[in-house]
């Protein structure tokens, strides 16, 4: 009950520091989630994202050796990077047009489909932040960025694909 009402005390001193001093907490309505919750919640991201990761090895798997492998090679990032966008431009449209929960949706699948570049992501925040660019110029980093990274991980799969393949020797003797 203690840590509660220190949480209470400091989220309040937050709060009045941000806004007009105006509180609009209360606890029996706005409760702390459970450490067990947070848990399972984080177990279920990790098992997704390692589903999906599978997922896309075995879709490369199945489908590299056909003809039209090296056509898809290019449009899969090319998807993915119009999928981010999809993601951003979602951020500029009121939530009142689309209704809560498919906005929501949409964003958070989005994200999820292409949490494999998350890597590229930070280091173009970091590029830009300290090279402060602003506004429309980012893309110009951001697009091609996306693009190389997921190519580099399709191509990444491939060759995990062929290394994965077992050796054989045959011999005519």
């Amino acid at each position: 009950m203690t840590r509660v009402a220190w949480f209470a005390f400091v989220l309040t001193t937050l709060l009045c520091a941000q806004k007009t001093g105006e509180v609009g907490w209360d606890p029996k309505f706005d409760r702390v989630t459970p450490v067990w919750q947070e848990f399972l919640g984080l177990a279920v991201v990790a098992l997704a994202a390692y589903a999906y990761w599978r997922l896309a090895r075995w879709f490369i798997d199945r489908r590299r050796d056909r003809p039209q492998w090296k056509i898809l090679r290019y449009w899969w990032p090319s998807l993915m990077l119009a999928l981010a966008g999809m993601a951003l431009i979602t951020g500029y449209v009121p939530m009142n047009s689309l209704g809560e929960s498919l906005y929501e949706m949409l964003v958070l699948l989005a994200l999820f489909l292409n949490l494999p570049t998350v890597p590229a992501v930070l280091l173009d925040g970091l590029i830009i932040d300290v090279s402060g660019w602003r506004g429309w110029s980012i893309f110009l980093l951001i697009i091609p960025s996306l693009w190389a990274a997921w190519y580099g991980i399709i191509r990444f799969l491939e060759w995990r694909s062929d290394c994965g393949a077992p050796l054989s020797l045959r011999s005519s003797k």
